[in-house]
């Protein structure tokens, strides 16, 4: 009976330690989804900037054709 017992409280132990290892890990990916929204919102500002130049220089294109 002790023997099974001992078991169980090992059993336990090991299932404590596995849950608390799940939780780090879920700890982790929180912040690295975190991270990637961060990293999302500055690509779409990144693309923003980069369509508002390529605008810009269409029309430097058409002021030197106009000059031409």
């Amino acid at each position: 009976m002790e023997e099974l017992l001992i078991k169980i409280l090992e059993g336990q132990a090991k299932a404590d330690i596995q849950l608390n290892d799940i939780k780090f890990e879920l700890k982790d990916m929180r912040k690295d989804i975190s991270t990637m929204k961060v990293d999302i919102e500055n690509l779409k500002e990144d693309m923003s900037n980069v369509k508002a130049d390529i605008h810009n220089l269409k029309e430097d294109i058409s002021n030197v054709k106009i000059d031409i």
